[in-house]
This record gives structure tokens, C-alpha cells and sequence, in this order.
């Protein structure tokens, strides 16, 4: 039994159209214009919810149960609204809250599409420095406390004393030199005396005076003044000063402890002393704390010696040169620019004065022998061998330089220095080899034969062995200017036998035929330097000057 349709409606058959899909969706024409209206009212049991819709034409009694009454579609679910407050009564005319007041961007500040962007800021990956690996870059560095080891230690002791004394210390700080005394048992000065000649302010003629040296230097003072009868005054109040320098007698100390002195006694002469009042003397020399704040820098204060007078900008652009053509020999297949390296460290040994040594000329014979063609691995190897050879005898020599002339720059140390062993455990026999003669004068090469090399091993007055000789050095060996000869000399002693004060006199003589040895030159060495026996490569600037009267001390260099 088909189901019953709508009144009215209309009529679908099934056939082979018919489906699973839904049935299309039909209009109904008289709810199409039925408006709905949502009033909400308070709640009250009394008081219902009514349609307020119009009546629809036509028959609108209750249908009874025997008949088919239309079916009309459900009302709409009420609209719900956003707002909380829509909710509430008496707040349907209230439209929504105002927005919560803000500042406005101005309008100069937005960025628009077509607006170029601000230059993004540079980001740094990693602010390591990637140091380029150049093995034969030779550097040179500042060193305006000097360059030798001799001048470096003392302004490092120097500096060590101004940290512990500073300027208000007065007692050390005082601005008076005062003289230096040393330990001598007063046995030995009873029956030594020193003439010694007095000038004061208010005499200017010298007072001789014939005293011993095992008396204070106050209670000479005080002999003094009853002789010479001054203002009145008390002996604390004044002090004796040298004449020829800076230095002040101490008052509490035994008059031949003082090193001056002593001097004077040792040579027979009398003593130049002027006699004036504590208050008077001179404190010129006191520190004050911009002598403090500024490091203890001796070089500049001293008369630079005629030796070396290369310019620290020449050297180091050879030095340079000489890296880039190393580094292109480096990377090159074959030996086209041997000489080229060559010649570049020919310049640097005449930027030293010329000088050389037998390790750096083993080392240039040995790259010469580099073929100037490609070479295969192995002359590839050898190649390399004999350039590492050839920088690090270059090496020993700029620091031989530095090490023994004085100068305000010198090269980074690279060799490692030698271990430092008690004396006493060297029982080897002293011996020296002289390397080679450099700066000789043309005059001497073209008109003497040949040189002889002699050395003297002193203590003071005694010669400690017989004076070693090196003969027959021909000029036909000069090169230039300078002759390699490779001599050594035997001192037949042990080194842990020789005193701490051993001085090394050499002597440079020219022999022409048929005549004695000429004296060209002398030079003068201490055997121990900063208690240390010298060892190394040491150069010595030979003076032309005749030779002291008295033997060479120590002290006195």
C-alpha cells in the first residue's frame, strides 16, 4: 500500500531513474513568506509565547482525526547571539561596547609593499681569526728596552727595584747617590792610608789630609770641622762628596769599604772630597710618580755604536720577499727560482754588516744544487729538506745579530735556548773556534800576506796558560770582505777550574813578507756573563785604538 501523499502534491512514480540519492529539495509555497520573530519576554507561568504570524487564508478550524492534515516544516532554531549581553533584558536598543582606545600608528611609520627595507646588519659566523700557516715568514718585533741579553736584564732589575721602592719611599728614594761599599775585613785596612783633598763652601782652597782607611766617614768629618773650624754645626749635619761625580761617602760606614775608594788607593791618588751641609745637598735625582709610571727603558739613552745602521724598514721588506719567493719555491714543481731565494738572502746577510756563518753557506750550496727543471717526488723532497735547512740557519744568524749589537728591534726567538747546568759538573777542557773575520778594510786584504789570530786566558795580572795562536789565515780566502778560517783554539785547563773573573783578550794581526805582525785590532771578552759561561755564537767588534795600559776586568766593561 503506497503511503499517503500530500494533498495537493504531486504524484512520482518509480522507475529506472529512481535511486539511493535524496529526493530533491521541495519549496513550500506557503511557509515562503512567513517572517519569524524572536521576542523574549520575563519569566512568567502566566504569560505564554505566541505566534504572532498572520492567519493564512483559507480553512484554519481544527482538522478532525479522520482526515490527512498538511504537514508543515518545524520553526527554525532561535538565533543565538555572540554577545552576552543580547541576552540580558532592556539591552536590545544597546548596540556593541566601544573598542578600547589605543594609540594609532602614524602613518609615516608603516611599511607599505613597495617600502625598500633597512640594510640587514652583517652577521659574523664566528669571530675566530683564521691565521694563514707561512713557515718561512720571519717577523721583526719591537724591543725598545734593547736587544741584547746584557741590557735586557739590567732594565728588568732595574724595574724590579722601582716596583718594590716606589718614589715616596724616602729612605731609598732620597735623590743622592750614595757610595757603594763592599765587605772588607777591617784587619786589612789598619795600616793602608789614602791622601785625601778637602774643599768647602766657605774655603775653596784644598785641604791635603793623610788618614787610614779603618775609620767611619763621620768621625773623618768630625776631624774635619775642628780643623777647618766652620759655622757652628754638629758632624751629622754634613757629608763628603765626591768631586769628579754624583757620589756621597756614608756617614755610618767604614771609609775603605767604599769602592771609590778603593780605586783611588789602588792607583796612588789622592781623593777629591768637598765638604757640604746635609741641607744642602742636591736631591736632583729623586724619583717622583711619572718616573714610576714610565718603564724602565735604557737603549734610547745610550750613544748608538757605528756597527749597525740598517734601517728596520729595509730589512723587513727583504724579509718579506724572501717568505713569498720561499712560499712560491714552495708550491712550484721545479727549482726555477733557487737563485732568486738565493740572492734575497745574500742582501740580508750585507743588511747585517756583511755577516755570515758556515751553516747558512752549507745550507745556500746545499738548495743551489736544486735543478731548475721539474723535479720528481724525491728532488721534490730534497728540495724542501734544504729550504727548511736554509730558514733556520737564516734564524741563528738574525738572532746571533740582535744578541750581541744593540738595537731597538730584533726577530722573535725561535731556537730554544740551551739548559742552564751547574759549572762545577763541566770537566771538558775550554776551547773556543774562531768562525771567520768580517768588515776587513781593503787596505789590509791587498797589503798584508796574511792574519794571525791570537788569545789571551787572564786573571787580572796572571796569564793562565799559554796564549793560543791561529797563523797563516791567507787573504787569499777573502770573499769580499770577509775570510771564513774555522780555527780552533785549546786551553789546556778544565772550565770548573777557571775563576768566575777569566777575561779573553784576542788580538787581529796582519804579516807582510819579510816584517813582524802588524796589530790591526783588539777586542776583550768576559768568560762568564750573568754567571753564565759564554757559549753560542758571540761577535766582537775589534777596536783600533791602542790597548789599555792594565789589564781588561770585568768590572770595567
Amino acid at each position: 500500500m503506497d503511503p499517503p501523499q500530500k494533498l495537493n502534491g504531486s504524484l512520482l512514480r518509480q522507475d529506472a531513474l529512481d535511486g539511493d540519492l535524496p529526493d530533491p529539495m521541495v519549496m513550500d509555497p506557503n511557509a515562503a513568506n512567513i517572517p519569524e520573530y524572536l521576542q523574549v519576554f520575563p519569566d512568567d507561568s502566566s504569560e505564554r509565547i505566541t505566534s504572532a504570524e498572520p492567519t493564512p487564508p483559507g480553512n484554519t478550524d481544527p482538522p478532525s482525526s479522520s482526515r490527512f492534515l498538511p504537514v508543515r516544516p518545524p520553526p527554525p532554531p532561535p538565533l543565538k547571539s555572540r554577545l552576552l549581553s543580547a541576552c540580558l533584558p532592556d539591552t536590545q536598543s544597546l548596540g556593541p561596547p566601544p573598542l578600547p582606545p589605543g594609540s594609532r600608528m602614524p602613518l609615516g611609520n608603516k611599511r607599505f609593499s613597495l617600502d625598500l627595507p633597512e640594510a640587514a646588519r652583517r652577521l659574523n659566523r664566528s669571530r675566530t681569526q683564521v691565521e694563514h700557516h707561512e713557515p718561512f715568514s720571519i717577523r721583526l718585533i719591537d724591543c725598545p728596552e734593547g736587544s741584547t741579553g746584557a741590557l735586557t736584564s739590567f732594565c728588568a732589575a732595574t724595574s724590579h727595584l722601582l716596583s718594590r721602592h716606589e718614589h715616596t719611599d724616602e729612605v731609598h728614594n732620597s735623590g743622592v747617590v750614595w757610595g757603594r761599599v763592599s765587605q772588607v775585613h777591617a784587619a786589612l785596612l789598619q795600616q793602608v792610608e789614602v791622601t785625601v783633598s778637602v774643599a768647602t763652601e766657605w774655603n775653596q782652597s784644598q785641604l791635603p789630609l793623610a788618614t787610614t782607611l779603618n775609620r767611619t766617614v763621620k768621625s773623618l768629618i768630625g776631624e774635619l770641622l775642628q780643623l777647618l773650624q766652620p759655622a757652628p754645626g754638629t758632624c751629622q749635619g754634613y757629608v763628603l762628596k765626591l768631586c769628579d761625580s754624583e757620589e756621597y761617602l756614608q756617614n755610618e760606614e767604614v771609609l775603605g769599604t767604599h769602592d771609590s775608594i778603593q780605586r783611588y788607593h789602588k792607583y796612588e791618588l789622592a781623593v777629591p772630597l768637598r765638604l757640604l751641609p746635609l741641607s744642602g745637598a742636591k736631591h736632583r735625582l729623586a724619583r717622583d710618580l711619572e718616573d714610576d709610571r714610565r718603564p724602565c727603558q735604557l737603549y734610547p739613552h745610550l750613544r748608538h755604536a757605528g756597527v749597525f745602521s740598517t734601517s728596520r724598514l729595509n730589512l723587513q721588506q727583504m724579509l718579506s720577499s724572501y717568505n713569498r719567493e720561499m712560499m712560491e719555491l714552495m708550491r712550484s714543481k721545479s727549482g726555477m727560482n733557487v737563485n732568486v731565494v738565493v740572492d734575497h738572502v745574500r742582501t740580508i746577510c750585507k743588511l747585517l754588516c756583511g755577516l755570515s756563518s758556515q751553516e747558512l753557506e752549507e745550507a745556500i750550496g746545499r738548495l743551489n744544487r736544486v735543478n731548475p727543471i721539474t723535479l720528481s717526488q724525491e728532488e721534490k723532497t730534497e728540495c724542501e729538506t734544504a729550504m727548511v735547512v736554509l730558514h733556520s740557519a737564516l734564524l741563528k744568524l738574525l738572532q746571533a745579530f740582535f744578541d750581541n749589537f744593540q738595537s731597538d728591534f730584533r726577530v722573535q726567538e725561535a731556537t730554544e735556548k740551551r739548559q742552564i747546568r751547574d759549572v762545577e759538573e763541566n770537566a771538558d777542557v775550554f776551547q773556543l773556534t774562531i768562525s771567520a773575520l768580517y768588515q776587513l778594510q781593503t787596505s789590509w786584504t791587498s797589503s798584508y800576506e796574511c792574519f794571525s789570530v791570537s788569545c789571551d786566558l787572564t786573571y787580572g795580572t796572571t796569564k793562565i796558560c799559554e796564549t793560543g795562536i791561529s797563523q797563516n789565515i791567507s787573504t787569499a780566502l777573502c770573499y769580499g770582505n770577509k775570510i771564513q778560517c774555522n780555527r780552533m783554539m785549546v786551553f789546556p785547563v778544565p772550565v770548573h777550574q777557571l775563576p768566575y773573573e777569566c777575561m779573553l783578550t784576542f788580538r787581529l794581526k796582519g804579516s807582510k813578507r819579510g816584517k813582524n805582525p802588524e796589530l790591526l785590532g783588539w777586542a776583550v771578552l768576559p768568560l762568564y756573563t750573568h754567571r753564565t759561561l759564554v757559549t753560542g755564537t758571540v761577535l766582537l767588534s775589534l777596536s783600533s785604538l791602542a790597548e789599555l795600559p792594565t789589564p781588561p776586568l770585568p768590572s770595567s766593561l
